[in-house]
């Protein structure tokens, strides 16, 4: 898509772990996961490493500094949410999937001790993507019980529980695109549009310059990246659509403001 497009793709990867056989991000103020479990105090600066990502990508190849775009799964959305929080002089426009997050000092009340405000000096563009029965970065604040998909272990069904207190997900995704809403100014009932059977198009309008947020929410979507599926995740990606691509489009007209 990056070739077809036209636009430069780096996909760096986070240090703290190994979590789940992975890495995840130290996304500042926030667990990694699980209910306070934090990175050391030594672990890797993220966000002073991407914005150091971004100066030797500006080094090599040819980029609109002005059109520097941020786009992440699950803890890679935590990850571009808190980018957009740090870096507004930066990062054009945010896509967050199936993490979406606004953090405030207030998350103290929430068990986050160590709770960082997001404060960025403008509206930043949002398009986020979410499934309505994530059960990992559950979309609503209440529990949903029951979600469609299966767990690979057992067979047995996942469950969307209401969000945890002290852990990566203390407040619903839902809750994070509000915060987002109202510091960008926003109309607080979206444009909704039905694009295909059980997805929907929320725009939120009349942001404060150029603050766009939009929403596509996927009403049989779990937590996965819509179309593509995960083998911890059986079924929660299954899409008509490309969620890259979806995410992508949404982006391409945002620059930063001269």
């Amino acid at each position: 898509m990056a070739d077809e497009n036209g636009f430069v793709l780096v996909t760096p990867t986070g240090a703290v772990g190994p979590i789940f056989g992975g890495w995840t991000w130290n996304v500042p103020g926030v667990p990694t996961f699980g209910e306070g479990n934090y990175p050391a105090e030594d672990a890797r600066n993220e966000v002073e490493f991407l914005s150091q990502v971004i100066d030797k990508a500006s080094q090599i190849a040819c980029i609109d500094p002005k059109r520097i775009y941020v786009m992440g799964f699950s803890g890679g959305a935590r990850m571009a949410s808190r980018m957009a929080c740090d870096m507004a002089d930066r990062i054009a426009a945010i896509a967050p999937i199936g993490g979406i997050r606004f953090s405030k000092a207030s998350d103290t009340e929430l068990g986050l001790p160590n709770a960082q405000a997001c404060t960025p000096y403008r509206p930043v563009p949002v398009m986020a993507l979410h499934g309505h029965w994530d059960p990992t970065n559950v979309w609503y604040d209440s529990e949903l019980g029951e979600t469609p998909f299966l767990n690979p272990s057992d067979g047995s069904k996942r469950v969307a529980a209401a969000p945890k207190p002290g852990t990566s997900w203390s407040y619903s995704g839902e809750a994070a695109l509000t915060r987002w809403v109202e510091h960008n100014g926003c109309s607080l009932e979206p444009k909704v549009t039905d694009i295909a059977d059980n997805v929907q198009q929320r725009d939120y309008q009349d942001c404060r310059d150029g603050g766009d947020i939009t929403l596509m929410f996927f009403e049989d979507g779990g937590h996965a990246v819509p179309g593509y599926d995960t083998a911890w995740g059986p079924g929660q990606g299954i899409s008509e659509f490309d969620g890259y691509a979806v995410a992508w489009d949404l982006l391409k007209s945002h620059s930063l403001p001269e």
